[in-house]
């Protein structure tokens, strides 16, 4: 007799356990989840607004040098304007090129040295920003070219770049790693990235890629669109330069440059 009550005890005992082990286990997971899980605090840029540049140095790459040049795009989007100082838009760019190569380029530090630039604009490697065995070349060579930037009566500009095609979480990625790096330096940041994804998340078709991460014409013209908004603190819409895109695709990538810088300068986005 105490044998079988002892069966049904431990019995009774099994099938509570099986039970309440989904509750337990799910109490446990609501617990620990958020703190593996949740992101980290979105980061926002400590300077809004700069002086309206009027000699601007483009340093980069790839992203700067395709379809003609984000520099030149950006000249004829500030040509296109009839209330603005004529500016002078260059580049120093070499294909797959990060920081480090330009800090040891003889052509940068020559380019640098013969104007009084306003502005030099630092677009990092596709993703020497947020990769682990690269990102600390990329805040060691940032530091270093802004400290040359400065001694030459410029300031830093830095070009927060894209995610690449299939690989949309990097845009987070890469719009802190930028916003940390130019807060640390009290430098400008241009938010590229987040405008080409909200390019896409109001239309998802865009031809935004040539490939798995190179720009088309498109999204060169959007990238000249959010420089010119950022820099000279102006809205590109209604501007009649289309960089030969279809009119209502360029007015639509005028619009989502404005809107995506001030919301990010206002920390909205």
């Amino acid at each position: 007799m105490l044998e079988s009550n002892h069966q049904n005890i431990m019995s009774y005992t099994s099938k509570a356990i099986i039970l309440l082990t989904p509750v337990f286990l799910f109490i446990i997971f609501s617990v620990i989840s958020p703190l593996l899980f949740t992101e980290p605090p979105q980061q926002f840029p400590k300077i809004k607004r700069i002086n309206s540049p009027d000699k601007i140095l483009f340093v980069g790459n790839s992203f700067t040098f395709y379809n003609e040049g984000v520099d030149v795009h950006l000249q004829r989007l500030a040509n296109a304007s009839s209330n603005m100082n004529t500016i002078e838009v260059s580049s120093v760019t070499g294909p797959g090129w990060n920081l480090a190569k330009h800090y040891s380029n003889p052509a940068f530090f020559n380019t640098l040295k013969s104007k009084n630039w306003d502005v030099v604009v630092l677009q990092g490697h596709s993703n020497e920003a947020i990769k682990q065995q690269k990102k600390a070349d990329f805040e060691k060579y940032s530091t270093l070219l802004n400290e040359d930037i400065r001694n030459n009566g410029a300031s830093t500009v830095f070009f927060m770049t894209w995610a690449y095609r299939f690989s949309p979480h990097m845009t987070n990625e890469l719009r802190d790693s930028y916003v940390n790096m130019a807060n640390s330096l009290d430098s400008f940041v241009v938010p590229v990235g987040l405008a080409w994804r909200n390019a896409l998340a109001e239309r998802p078709f865009l031809l935004m890629y040539s490939d798995l991460k190179h720009p088309t014409l498109l999204s060169t013209y959007l990238t000249a669109c959010v420089f010119y908004a950022a820099l000279f603190n102006r809205s590109p819409e209604g501007l009649p330069y289309f960089a030969q895109l279809k009119k209502q695709d360029a007015l639509f990538l005028q619009r989502i440059a404005w809107e995506t810088t001030e919301k990010f300068y206002n920390a909205e986005i």
